[in-house]
């Protein structure tokens, strides 16, 4: 397999929003708090895995703001690495001034997950705690950035009904007021109706392109048969690093998977020489296998059979991955 170039560790697998399109809380039944000790540890294996070499530690699954020791932790640890990115999306809804001062200061990329104005934020993003407002908790996060002089790296939005221009159009103009270089733009894939389809494929092209045309990089799962197409490198696609092994996560409780939305596990973590055991490459290469229905397919050798873990996922998904390849030259380079 290739050098794990990314650990996905899972320091919280809770949050403390409600979203309707999250799939990990889809997937993930049982979650955790890691523990700070926990995270400490993996990060020391990782550093003595790259020898040197350049890596990224994207702290995933929940809300990682719930898990602020975990944080602390694991920058005191990588200090003396500055050939590690460290990175995690957040809600917004717990920083404070003095934490967003620490995350400017230790390097940080962190993103924020914001889909659109009041009313749809607030119907995708609701939170747990009544005093919180989602839209409101957002748009402070940027102030706050905007204030201290931090740029955030990106916006992350994810939209499951079919007309969400307006919402995408608004994240866009937030992009472009406090200076964030990417939009990840995104569509439920379960939430995908076939009548819609013609909708939902303009409203994604024009919004990448609106973003393209404001100076944004763009990125989306919906996008990677499109930048698997335009890759000239055929031997290298793959439908993401997950699929190849260079990522791997490690999940709240200590346990091997090979994505951090995956219910699937391997063992608990004890190094990562374990992801070049052949007998852990044979359980992770399953996801390939059973793929007879895709293997005739002029897309495959784009999208890869998609997702390497929703194997069973619904086969409408193809129909839009079809028509945004057909629809190509209409999304700007």
């Amino acid at each position: 397999m290739a050098r794990i170039k990314c650990l996905e560790l899972n320091i919280s697998e809770v949050c403390n929003y409600n979203c309707e399109y999250c799939i990990f809380h889809r997937n993930i039944k049982n979650k955790s708090i890691m523990s700070p000790w926990m995270a400490e540890s993996v990060v020391k294996k990782y550093i003595k895995y790259l020898a040197g070499n350049s890596g990224h530690i994207y702290l995933g699954a929940g809300e990682p703001l719930l898990n602020w020791e975990a944080i602390l932790r694991v920058v005191d640890v990588l200090r003396s690495n500055d050939n590690i990115w460290l990175s995690f999306m957040t809600n917004g809804s717990l920083i404070t001034e003095e934490k967003l001062i620490f995350i400017k200061e230790n390097n940080i990329s962190v993103g924020l997950s914001l889909d659109g104005k009041k009313e749809t934020q607030l119907r995708n993003r609701p939170s747990k705690d009544e005093g919180i407002n989602s839209f409101e908790a957002a748009i402070n996060f940027l102030k706050l950035a905007n204030k201290i002089g931090y740029e955030v790296f990106s916006i992350s939005a994810t939209y499951n009904k079919k007309d969400f221009l307006e919402d995408a159009k608004f994240v866009i103009s937030l992009c472009k007021k406090y200076k964030i270089k990417e939009f990840d733009l995104d569509y439920d894939i379960d939430a995908i109706v076939i009548d819609d389809m013609n909708e939902i494929v303009d409203n994604l092209i024009d919004a990448y392109n609106l973003a393209r045309r404001n100076g944004l990089r763009v990125f989306g799962y919906w996008l990677i048969p499109i930048i698997n197409k335009r890759n000239k490198n055929m031997s290298k696609l793959c439908y993401c690093d997950n699929a190849d092994g260079s990522n791997v996560c490690v999940s709240a409780n200590g346990m091997c998977k090979i994505c951090g939305y995956d219910s699937h596990e391997y063992g608990l973590f004890d190094n990562f020489d374990d992801f070049g055991n052949k007998e852990l490459v044979a359980k992770y290469k399953q996801y390939d296998s059973g793929r007879s229905d895709c293997l005739n397919c002029d897309c495959y050798r784009f999208c890869k059979g998609q997702c390497i873990f929703k194997k069973d996922i619904n086969r409408i998904n193809c129909k839009l991955i079809k028509t945004i390849l057909l629809r190509e030259k209409e999304l700007l380079k």
